[in-house]
């Protein structure tokens, strides 16, 4: 209908309608779709595939933030170590020799302390810190969540499609059955796609 709108360009409009129409087509019957039914189903496992893949990658993400901020903090702690050793030696006792060397180092001193109190709340008080392992488990989860990226983008590509069929499977129920649209008649039907 929308083509024949167009003062111009009819056949062009009319034939994306229809190429469109047969990839829709097409699209249901490699899936196996030939009922309102079974392509709801479809949809809605697709749907919850693609949800399934978005929490987990939203997991991933968040354990590759926490191991990534552990590996500077643990990195940082051991460049700082030494400035908060040098004050506690022998020659620095005295309040003096001590304040100053604090004001001395007084920013180095407050990022030591700040890394030391964000280790100790994770419940790593003692070096050396699992460099080595923290590295493994964050290339590991970076390949796990690459992989679900590429599949994630192919179960929302496809969704995609699934939900433009929708919109034109109801648009044709409208237009063509307006009685299946209203609840208060309990005639089940199976409509073919």
């Amino acid at each position: 209908q929308t083509a024949m709108t167009y003062a111009r360009g009819k056949n062009k409009a009319k034939k994306n309608n229809l190429k469109r129409f047969m990839d829709e087509c097409n699209y249901l019957k490699q899936r196996g779709m030939l009922t309102l039914s079974d392509f709801e189903k479809y949809l809605s496992s697709v749907s919850e595939k693609v949800e399934a893949r978005k929490f987990s990658m939203n997991q991933k993400q968040t354990r590759l933030k926490e191991l990534q901020q552990l590996m500077e903090d643990a990195r940082t702690y051991t460049e700082l170590k030494p400035v908060f050793d040098e004050m506690k030696k022998e020659k620095y006792r005295f309040t003096k020799t001590k304040e100053k060397y604090k004001a001395e180092h007084e920013g180095e001193l407050r990022q030591f302390y700040m890394v030391k109190r964000k280790l100790k709340e994770k419940g790593l008080e003692k070096e050396p810190f699992p460099l080595k392992a923290w590295q493994r488990e964050f290339t590991e989860l970076s390949t796990q969540r690459e992989v679900e990226y590429q599949e994630y983008k192919l179960l929302q590509k496809d969704l995609t499609m699934l939900y433009q069929i929708k919109g034109d499977v109801d648009k044709a129920i409208r237009e063509t059955h307006p009685e299946m649209l209203h609840p208060n008649k309990t005639k089940e039907t199976e409509t073919t796609l």
